[in-house]
């Protein structure tokens, strides 16, 4: 439905950041439906972009968007070296959709778990500070308790940071719609439960062991929590609390005071 992506010019990238970052930007977010095929119809690919954007003079730091693990692997060395830099976040946004094989293959993901995985460890062998996002998907057709199982399982392997749960919708005119072993909608609820509670759990347990931490971080704005700016970590965690509006755009230390599951609350330490 979309049709094949394509990609900007890199130095047209380059001149775009450059232009922000002269205009007072200090946050810098490559996004696309799928980043890590980025180059790939010009020769090129994203950890290029990366050294590219990354070199452009001043403070200020570059996110990531969501990339298939199939795309990353295909330049994960690369891509693992290029993230080493202090101005890229070390946030992973990397789907995985179910943690069954049989499924993956049925939608032509034309990845496996295993390639999640590979991807996953060689991120967090060299940050071990990731934080990692991830989508699943309920309710496939075919999703038998195996295969739920299987994604749960999953789950609590890689515990991801945050989780984006979806319930499978059938579009009208597509395989998906007419193919055997449709999951009934109070099913796909009762799962969509189960995923989010398991990965709200994850969330917090994480989160919370960051209680303590003192932690670098750059202040993004206003939060929409009553009274609060909003920052992040280096790792992409928001991390709230409570200082002037001048601080937007500066970088601060925050001590870890509390956290929910999918954000920090801090204190200014410097």
């Amino acid at each position: 439905a979309r049709g094949p992506l394509r990609s900007y010019r890199p130095e047209a990238i380059v001149r775009a950041v450059e232009e922000a970052v002269r205009r007072g930007a200090r946050e810098v977010r490559l996004t696309a439906q799928d980043t890590g095929v980025y180059g790939l119809d010009m020769g090129t690919n994203l950890a290029e972009l990366l050294r590219a954007v990354c070199e452009v003079e001043g403070l200020f730091m570059v996110r990531v968007g969501m990339m298939n693990p199939n795309a990353a692997l295909r330049i994960l060395d690369d891509l693992v070296e290029a993230y080493k830099d202090p101005k890229v976040y070390k946030f992973l946004h990397l789907p995985v959709q179910t943690g069954d094989d049989r499924l993956l293959k049925a939608m032509r993901r034309n990845y496996t778990v295993e390639d999640f995985l590979t991807v996953v460890d060689a991120f967090r062998r060299e940050f071990p500070d990731l934080m990692l996002a991830t989508d699943i998907m309920v309710g496939l057709p075919g999703e038998d308790e195996e295969a739920f199982r299987n994604t749960l399982e999953l789950l609590k392997h890689v515990r991801p940071d945050k989780v984006h749960v979806a319930r499978f919708t059938p579009r009208p005119h597509t395989k998906a719609a007419s193919m055997p072993g449709q999951i009934p909608e109070p099913e796909k609820k009762r799962r969509s439960r189960i995923v989010t509670a398991l990965a709200l759990k994850i969330g917090l347990e994480k989160n919370r062991a960051l209680i303590g931490r003192r932690l670098a971080c750059l202040v993004v704005g206003r939060s929409g929590r009553e009274g609060q700016l909003e920052a992040r970590a280096m790792n992409y965690k928001p991390v709230y609390f409570t200082g002037p509006e001048v601080l937007v755009g500066d970088f601060v230390g925050l001590e870890i005071i509390d956290a929910g599951p999918y954000y920090l609350i801090g204190r200014a330490y410097y």
